[in-house]
């Protein structure tokens, strides 16, 4: 999955390195839960603010409705 990224590196007391395969998808799995954490996060506090702030969450509902109608419309196709 991660072959199409180019080569990265660490830095350590021993100077520069490669990163494995492992590492990299580590570090991508580590990056995903950090945002969804941010996500679900961000989403409570509009939620549980006075007023609640829906607009965000209604605006969301929107472009996830308009991309299911196009992945529903592919496979029709």
């Amino acid at each position: 999955m991660l072959q199409h990224y180019r080569t990265v590196y660490k830095m350590d007391e021993h100077g520069l390195e490669t990163l494995s395969q492992e590492e990299l998808e580590e570090i991508r799995e580590e990056v995903k839960a950090t945002c969804r954490r941010a996500f679900v996060d961000s989403l409570t506090e509009m939620m549980v603010s006075d007023p609640p702030a829906y607009d965000w969450i209604v605006k969301l509902y929107g472009e996830i409705r308009a991309d299911l109608s196009l992945s529903f419309e592919k496979d029709r196709l």
